[in-house]
């Protein structure tokens, strides 16, 4: 682990399970992505192709710590770390939305074919989202990163869609604007909740 040398907040690397990782993922899929910029491509994009190959390759696979970029995380604060584990307040991962889609994409498909597989993960703790989104930014270099993207974390877009969703509601206190912050989050939204949304109140940075 590292200190920084300028605001003394904590720093880890390791090599974790991809397994265990995608569980995580997978039960805090609404709030763990919040600070990256964009949502996961989709299936069409080169990254994904890439990653499923490594994947798919029973000798490749065991390999992938090394063989793909890992992740970058974001947190308030590590708690603990004895006997090899520890504990992390607010994670937030802000870098490797893609090779994360790709993993829970592969668990899906063929059940438990993750237990050889692990992966990289660089967490940092952070005194808010200012420098959160800088780390986002300086490390999200694997897929090309629009500057419409970096909109998404720019502290007024989501003041407003906080705005939009307290302030607007119908008469079920549901919110009728929806603000796609981050590019692909109208993708990801379950067809129920779009057809929520008229066309005209839905509104994209």
């Amino acid at each position: 682990g590292k200190l920084d040398p300028v605001t003394g907040m904590k720093s880890r690397s390791g090599i974790v399970s991809a397994k265990d990782l995608e569980k995580i993922i997978s039960d805090h899929d609404d709030v763990i992505f919040n600070w990256n910029p964009r949502k996961q491509l989709g299936k069409s994009s080169v990254t994904f192709a890439s990653i499923t190959k490594t994947l798919e390759d029973k000798d490749e696979k065991k390999q992938f710590y090394k063989l793909s970029n890992g992740i970058t995380a974001v947190c308030k604060e590590i708690h603990g770390e004895e006997n090899d584990e520890i504990n992390i307040e607010n994670l937030k991962i802000t870098n490797g939305r893609q090779t994360t889609f790709a993993l829970q994409e592969f668990q899906a498909i063929m059940q438990n074919n993750l237990n050889d597989v692990q992966l990289e993960i660089r967490i940092h703790e952070v005194k808010g989202k200012e420098e959160g989104a800088k780390i986002s930014i300086a490390n999200n270099k694997q897929n090309k990163t629009d500057e419409i993207d970096l909109l998404a974390l720019d502290p007024r877009m989501e003041n407003l869609q906080i705005s939009l969703d307290n302030k607007f509601n119908d008469k079920d206190n549901k919110g009728i604007w929806f603000l796609e912050r981050q590019r692909r989050a109208w993708i990801e939204l379950d067809r129920k909740i779009q057809n929520h949304f008229t066309f005209r109140r839905r509104l994209e940075k």
